[in-house]
């Protein structure tokens, strides 16, 4: 679909912003010798904590007024991810830390569940503007 590719480029934009802004800073802006930019939020976590929350809510709000529901799968499995992502983080910010790589390494695997559930949600949504005029 004409503007699917503006709006991904407008998302990597603010997920990069939001990488400068809680990253220290030791990001690279390009390959080689590059002066190396971040905030370092991750240094304050109640601060990037709220920073993090703000996002997520407004990416939740541009989506719902961008889309709407073709059926109830579009509609509920939508609230059932956005749940599951705040869910997840916060069971990260308030939960224990990790006693070892495996449990690591299984919960980096079960984020796929967020990709099918967004994938299947999506998938039950359609846009609300006209997005063939160009």
């Amino acid at each position: 679909m004409p503007g699917q590719g503006a709006f991904g480029a407008g998302s990597a934009i603010v997920l990069s912003t939001r990488l400068v802004l809680v990253h220290y800073p030791d990001l690279p802006l390009y390959p080689g010798n590059s002066p190396k930019v971040g905030l370092g939020l991750w240094g304050m976590p109640f601060l990037e904590n709220i920073i993090e929350f703000v996002m997520l809510t407004a990416g939740v709000i541009l989506y719902l007024s961008a889309t709407r529901e073709k059926n109830k799968a579009g509609k509920y499995l939508t609230w059932v991810l956005v749940l599951v992502l705040v869910a997840a983080h916060l069971a990260n910010i308030l939960g224990p830390t990790p006693t070892n790589t495996k449990i690591v390494a299984w919960g980096a695997q079960l984020m796929w569940l967020f990709v099918i559930i967004a994938f299947w949600a999506d998938k039950n949504r359609i846009p609300t503007v006209d997005t063939a005029a160009g």
